[in-house]
């Protein structure tokens, strides 16, 4: 199989100096993604924040990779109100900064010197002019990734799991749950298994396409700029990538999804999973966003309207949108700096499946329920009279 070019998303911090009679030595730290798409591997984007004080931005850059060496050359920025919550240009956002920031500015002409880069890591130098005086810097950033996907909490029987369930659920916490087929894989977007982290081409190019299309069959014309929650998970639901992930309010209709599948020739421990996000508590403690322009990283937790999506009600879909290669990863990071448990993996024994399967059916957690139309019907139909065998 032909490699893929280096490409991923490196999370990591920056600083830059910028002398002055006032302070010769002041240091400017921030936050920043840097992002390489593998169909581009000669342009990269760094997604920068710095705090609520100031706007964040986005570089986009011309680079050269040879070997672990990189180099490069910013060829546009622009910037993010946080408080009007849109993509502006840097001479507007100076416009809009100068009472509370009197000598902000932004380096636009940009150079990488002195980096490396591979897989797991980027660390360069960069440097600019301003007003005659030269800026300099460094960013480090990790691919922020797990090496497998996350132990479980416990595994346990179906029996065992409805009354976990109801303990949860008795003080009126709000979870969100997702049923996956193996334990063999993380969360992921199908956006980003695609190799893609570029949001504004995303937004750009496909999704435009995307509205035209959809808009060609729909009842309900969709404003891309009003609903573009709504349409993604249109289109998610027909097998569109999203940088959404698709959970239910339910967790028996999660757990549905985790054990309808069939997989063949699969290794002993490779059990469906059934993932409890409290969203409630990531809301409270966590950045949340509602621009996908917004360059802070993030998983925010969604509820949209359901136009034209007869799956959406009857799944009790609700949705996490992020910017995150390894969301997964990232909720492990979060947990271990704020010392608290926003995620907890069930997996279900295989060998429970059919058990289950029938105890959902009597629940009116079927395939026909869940997908109205012929396809829901074929795929209860197929569940009733052709159960999967020699499931150990």
């Amino acid at each position: 199989m032909k490699e893929l070019p280096l490409c991923g998303q490196w999370i990591g911090k920056f600083y830059s100096t910028f002398p002055s009679p006032e302070s010769p030595d002041s240091v400017f730290p921030g936050n920043a993604t840097f992002n390489i798409e593998c169909d581009r591997p000669n342009f990269g984007f760094a997604c920068i924040d710095q705090g609520n004080q100031i706007h964040g931005s986005r570089k986009d850059f011309s680079i050269k990779i040879e070997g672990s060496r990189i180099t490069g050359r910013a060829i546009s920025t622009c910037a993010f109100d946080y408080d009007e919550n849109q993509m502006i240009d840097v001479e507007e956002s100076v416009q809009r900064l100068k009472d509370k920031i009197p000598n902000v500015f932004y380096l636009t002409d940009l150079v990488i010197e002195n980096g490396t880069i591979d897989q797991n890591a980027i660390i360069c130098e960069w440097s600019g002019i301003h007003q005659g005086k030269k800026i300099k810097g460094k960013f480090s950033g990790q691919k922020l990734r797990l090496d497998k996907s996350s132990p479980p909490n416990e595994s346990m029987s179906w029996d065992k799991f409805k009354s976990f369930i109801t303990k949860q659920i008795q003080n009126g916490r709000e979870f969100f749950f997702r049923g996956q087929a193996s334990n063999k894989h993380g969360l992921n977007t199908t956006f980003h298994r695609e190799y893609r982290f570029d949001l504004l081409r995303y937004d750009r190019e496909a999704c435009q396409k995307l509205t035209q299309l959809v808009n060609a069959i729909s009842p309900h014309q969709y404003d891309k700029n009003k609903e573009f929650g709504p349409l993604l998970s249109l289109a998610q639901h027909h097998g569109f990538p999203t940088p959404l992930l698709d959970w239910s309010k339910s967790p028996y209709i999660a757990a549905f999804f985790a054990l309808e599948s069939r997989p063949i020739d699969i290794a002993e421990d490779d059990n469906p999973r059934i993932y409890i996000f409290d969203s409630k508590a990531w809301r409270q403690n966590t950045t949340q966003v509602s621009h996908i322009a917004d360059p802070r990283p993030t998983i925010t937790p969604l509820e949209f309207p359901a136009y034209n999506n007869p799956r959406h009600l009857p799944q009790q879909s609700v949705h996490t949108y992020t910017n995150i290669e390894d969301p997964e990863a990232w909720i492990r990071l979060v947990e271990k700096e704020k010392n608290k448990s926003y995620l907890t993996v069930i997996d279900i024994p295989r060998s429970e499946r059919e058990f289950a399967m029938r105890d959902l059916a009597y629940m009116g957690v079927t395939a026909a329920a869940l997908f109205p139309g012929l396809d829901g019907i074929c795929r209860s139909l197929k569940e009733e009279f052709f159960p999967p065998r020699n499931f150990t």
